[in-house]
């Protein structure tokens, strides 16, 4: 059967999967699944059509209970109780109290109320379809209006002009407060911009991918493609490499020897040759003093590789083929580079369940694999440690911990050390969130040139994230002047996002030192605190204003219950009034059978009477 290069390895893909005895069964398999695919396609394609057949439109009030039902499926109890909670927020007050009144504390099963609420909501949905008047238009809203309405949920709404006299000395204790709140303020508004960042998909489509072809720079007049990869021409002189070969020779003969560190530090900043670079990031990995206890496991890497999730395995084969996807050894639809990179983020997946695997990852893991094609495990181990050591699996987790506080750390940078930047982006409501995720989850490599990745990653492991705010900051200020004369927002949002890593050129090399000899560990330590901070006392708020929703929630349950417990005192006299009138009714019956009976018994006996006289034959 004649098939093309990417549909035999697709066959193979489903024949491993499906666990098929043969390549003519995968062939049917695929066919099956391109079938249902196109099925599922056009059923989404007429779903505005059958609604239109069916006579709604996508604003009637039972296609906004059909919606809200969408969103329940598949969620947890307490997650279900928090999504009914928002609807029910967002009903009319007369809506709203019928719902509570259907609210039953004594109920102690969760999914038992929930199903209660739904039933009311269904109720006066349906009450509101019958006065629904439709509108066909209602609804439609252009992708980008709803982009641009996203973008402006998550910036700085009211931004912080800076003081007129701040060159004038404090010199007044009132000063010196105003001071402190303006600056208080600031780390407040920054801190809740960050915090909007979305939790649940871990910024699902928020990356950018490479196309067909990597961005040109001019740095690539400096950088070779080989088969080992991209190298700096200024690295590859034979004297460099000896000298590389002593200085790691020695690291491994007196691992804790100062003078040797600072020698390999100075060494990378003049050049690391390619066919030791795999040596160097083990080396630098080993020398990193880890802040916590690093993560282990004692199944072995193929257990790791297998113990992946499907739904997991599926996730990383979509992305691997758009992970540098110019590079020779990635190239080749389910090659061996493609194959290599599922298998190590499978089994990072397996080893590190809290991470799991986070589009975006595997940039990292590919930068890393292309010096370990011969020792996929080595790798493996490497991009373990660069996660683990640097502190850098809190910007994958889902919740996205360590990513809010690099941004908020970001944030701060450029408000302290390029104010004007920070607000002419603030005033046109652009934010870190918005263009700068991708360089973090990425470090730069989806937005650059490979040679260039590398030599990042080479301060990576030499100086940790660090270097990457380093590299941002130097990027931000060559591009200064630019920043601030662009006033439209999508003009500026795509020059942030596309043109700045652009600024990273052949001058890159000549300036390592300007840029990575800036010391931030101590500021970006003090951020940190500050973040956690903020974080604390955002937590308290919410958990203070969560006390006060549900007290406000008892004292309008309370307030319905007064309200039935009244209703039904007025319930109860008026069925004791109606009681004592039917007693005083059955009271006057009685007598009046009473008075009946003694009637009757007096008619019986004069019959009687009348009855004997008449047998005697004597006159009554």
């Amino acid at each position: 059967m004649g098939l093309s290069r990417g549909m035999r390895g697709l066959c193979r893909i489903c024949v491993h999967v499906f666990g098929a005895v043969s390549s003519d069964m995968g062939v049917t398999i695929l066919h099956s699944i391109h079938k249902m695919c196109l099925a599922a396609y056009n059923q989404q394609k007429d779903s505005d059509s059958d609604l239109s057949n069916k006579g709604l439109c996508k604003s009637c009030p039972i296609v906004l209970f059909n919606n809200i039902c969408d969103k329940l499926v598949g969620l947890t109890a307490d997650e279900v109780v928090q999504e009914l909670s928002n609807v029910i927020e967002s009903l009319s007050n007369d809506d709203s109290l019928e719902v509570l009144q259907m609210f039953k504390p004594e109920l102690k099963d969760v999914n038992a109320q929930n199903s209660l609420l739904v039933g009311c909501l269904r109720t006066i949905y349906e009450r509101q379809q019958a006065n629904h008047a439709h509108t066909p238009a209602a609804g439609r809203t252009s992708r980008r209006s709803t982009l641009e309405k996203r973008n402006r949920a998550v910036t700085l709404t009211d931004p912080v002009e800076p003081s007129t006299d701040t060159q004038q000395p404090l010199t007044t204790a009132q000063d010196r407060r105003q001071a402190r709140r303006q600056k208080s303020s600031v780390r407040k508004l920054i801190y809740e911009s960050v915090h909007l960042t979305g939790n649940s998909s871990r910024m699902e489509g928020i990356l950018s991918y490479h196309s067909s072809e990597e961005p040109s720079s001019p740095l690539s007049s400096i950088i070779s493609e080989s088969s080992e990869g991209f190298d700096v021409v200024s690295a590859r002189d034979e004297i460099q490499l000896k000298h590389w070969e002593s200085l790691l020779d020695k690291q491994d003969q007196s691992p804790n020897l100062d003078s040797c560190r600072r020698d390999i530090e100075a060494a990378v900043f003049a050049g690391v040759p390619d066919s030791v670079r795999g040596r160097v990031w083990k080396t630098l990995s080993q020398m990193r003093k880890c802040k916590e206890e690093p993560l282990s496991s004692s199944l072995p890497y193929l257990e790791l590789v297998e113990g992946a999730e499907p739904t997991i395995r599926d996730a990383i084969l979509l992305d691997v083929g758009r992970t540098f996807p110019t590079h020779a050894y990635f190239r080749e639809e389910f090659g061996p580079g493609q194959m290599s990179l599922h298998n190590i983020l499978a089994a990072y997946s397996t080893f590190d369940s809290a991470v799991g695997y986070c589009q975006g990852i595997g940039f990292l893991a590919g930068l890393i694999l292309s010096y370990f094609k011969d020792n996929e495990e080595e790798g493996f181990n490497l991009f373990k440690d660069l996660l683990t050591r640097y502190g850098l699996r809190d910007v994958y987790k889902p919740h996205m911990s360590g990513l809010k506080l690099r941004l908020y750390q970001l944030s701060r940078l450029v408000h302290d050390r390029h104010f004007s930047i920070h607000e002419h982006l603030n005033t046109h409501e652009v934010t870190p969130s918005l263009y700068a995720v991708s360089w973090i989850m990425t470090a730069f490599s989806a937005q650059l040139p490979f040679g260039i990745s590398i030599r990042i990653m080479d301060f990576i492991f030499l100086q940790g994230i660090d270097a990457l705010f380093k590299v941002i900051l130097y990027t931000l200020d060559a591009s200064e002047a630019e920043i601030l004369s662009l006033k439209n927002i999508e003009v500026l949002m795509n020059y942030m996002k596309e043109t700045i890593p652009q600024k990273i050129d052949a001058s890159f090399e000549y300036r390592l030192k300007d840029i990575f000899s800036i010391d931030l560990t101590l500021e970006l330590r003090e951020l940190e605190i500050e973040y956690q901070v903020l974080h604390e006392d955002l937590e308290s708020a919410n958990k203070a204003e969560l006390l006060e929703t549900k007290y406000n929630l008892l004292k309008l349950q309370n307030k319905c219950h007064s309200n039935q417990i009244t209703q039904l005192n007025r319930e109860l006299e008026r069925s004791r009034s109606e009681r004592r009138a039917l007693t005083a009714q059955i009271e006057s019956l009685e007598a009046k059978n009473r008075e009946e009976a003694m009637v009757l018994n007096f008619t019986i006996l004069v019959c009687r009477m009348r009855w004997r006289c008449w047998g005697r034959g004597t006159p009554c």
